[in-house]
């Protein structure tokens, strides 16, 4: 996790930023909250962008430990 903030506060766009479906939900939160986004794509494979679906931050901020 600590990477990735790495990479933004250098400059690295946000927006590069995904998930994919076996990231655990409380690691998607925890990023989310470190680089203070409110929603991340998530890919379905790092091979394969294409998106099947966002994370909100508000809708799963209940569900984390």
């Amino acid at each position: 996790m600590e990477i990735v903030s790495n990479y933004i506060s250098s400059g690295y766009c946000s927006a590069a930023v995904g998930a994919y479906p076996q990231n655990s939900i409380n690691a998607i939160a925890k990023l989310m909250k470190e680089i203070n986004i409110n929603s991340i794509p998530v890919f379905e494979s790092p091979w394969n962008k294409k998106i099947i679906g966002i994370v909100r931050y508000d809708t799963i901020k209940e569900l984390v430990s």
